[in-house]
C-alpha cells in the first residue's frame, strides 16, 4: 500500500511530537512514524530510576506544560509525551517501524513493514542514545560476567551477585552506579569526571538558580558563540556535566573511582577489578 502526504516525521518523540504541533497548527497534511508500540516508549525502556534534570516549566513541549510540580520521573516523562499526542490529535502510527527513505522522481519513498509513503518532506527526528557503544574487549569477558548497556538495564535486580563495574562516569553512568552501591554491591565506576555542576538541583536554592542555568545554555553556550564552540568541543566524546549527582554523592556512597578500563583479567570472575589504564 503507498499513500501520497505532504509530510512525514519519523520519530514521536520530543522533536517529532513538537514539529507535528507546528505542522497542525500551519494546516499540513502529515503523520508522524514511530517504531515503537506507545508513544513515550522510548522513556519506559530506560532504567527506572531516571528522573530528567528539567523542570516542566523548561521540559514541556509547546501548548502544554507537564502536569508534575517537579522534575518528571521517566514514567511522567512517557506519560506526557503519549497523553501530549492524543491531547493534540496528533496523527502517530505506532508500530510502524521505518526500513528506507529514498528519492524518486522528486519526492521521497518511506517505507515500513507494512505501507510506504510518498512525501513532499521527510523530518528526521529519532533522536540520540538509541544505540549502545560495547568496547571490542567485551565478547572476551567470561560468560560469567554478566554485560549490561544503559539501554539493556532497568534496576538492580539484573545485576549478578557480587562487585558491579560501571564504565562511563557521566551522567546515566553515576545514576546507574548510585543504585549498585545502594543495593548493596562492592561498585567501581571507571571514566574521565566530567565535571559537575556547582549547585544542587533538587534544593530551594538550586531551584532559584535554574533559570540562570538555562539563559546559559539558550544564548550563551551556544554554537553562536565562541564560548558556546569551546565548550562543544570539550565535551565532544565523552559525556555532558554531572547535573543532579556530584561526587560527593559517590563518596558517600563508598563507590570506587577509576580510570578507564583497557582489559579485563577474568580468572576470576566477581572478585577482582578492571585493569584500568
Amino acid at each position: 500500500m503507498t499513500t501520497s502526504i505532504d509530510t512525514v516525521i519519523i520519530g514521536a518523540g520530543q522533536a517529532g511530537l513538537t514539529m507535528g504541533y507546528h505542522l497542525r497548527r500551519a494546516g499540513r497534511e502529515f503523520v508522524v512514524l514511530d517504531g515503537d508500540s506507545r508513544v513515550g516508549d522510548s522513556w519506559r525502556q530506560r532504567y527506572d530510576s531516571l528522573r530528567l534534570f528539567s523542570r516542566p516549566k523548561y521540559a514541556s513541549l509547546p501548548g502544554w506544560r507537564i502536569p508534575v510540580p517537579d522534575y518528571p520521573t521517566r514514567d511522567e516523562m512517557a506519560d506526557y509525551l503519549e497523553n501530549y499526542a492524543g491531547r493534540f490529535a496528533l496523527p502517530v502510527r505506532s508500530g510502524a517501524r521505518v526500513q528506507t527513505v529514498t528519492s524518486e522522481d522528486g519526492v521521497f519513498r518511506v517505507s515500513t513493514a507494512d505501507e510506504d509513503y510518498l512525501a513532499q518532506n521527510v523530518v528526521v527526528a529519532t533522536g540520540a542514545h538509541r544505540r549502545p557503544s560495547v568496547p571490542t574487549f567485551a565478547k572476551d569477558l567470561s560468560p560469567d560476567i554478566r554485560q549490561l548497556t544503559s539501554l539493556g538495564y532497568r534496576n538492580p535486580s539484573q545485576f549478578a551477585p557480587g562487585p558491579v563495574l560501571v564504565v562511563g562516569a557521566a551522567n546515566s553512568g553515576t545514576d546507574i552506579a548510585l543504585d549498585a552501591a545502594a543495593a548493596g554491591h562492592d561498585t567501581y565506576l571507571a571514566g574521565r569526571h566530567p565535571g559537575q555542576i556547582p549547585i544542587d538541583i533538587d534544593t530551594r536554592r538550586g531551584q532559584r538558580a535554574t533559570p540562570l542555568v538555562m539563559f546559559a545554555f539558550r544564548h550563551v553556550l551556544t554554537l553562536r558563540t565562541p564560548m558556546g564552540r569551546k565548550a562543544r568541543a570539550r565535551h565532544m566524546g565523552h559525556g555532558v556535566n554531572l547535573v543532579r549527582n556530584k561526587l560527593a554523592d559517590l563518596d558517600a556512597a563508598g563507590i570506587t573511582p577509576l580510570l578507564h578500563v583497557t582489559t579485563w583479567k577474568a580468572s576470576t570472575p566477581h572478585r577482582k577489578p578492571p585493569v584500568v589504564s
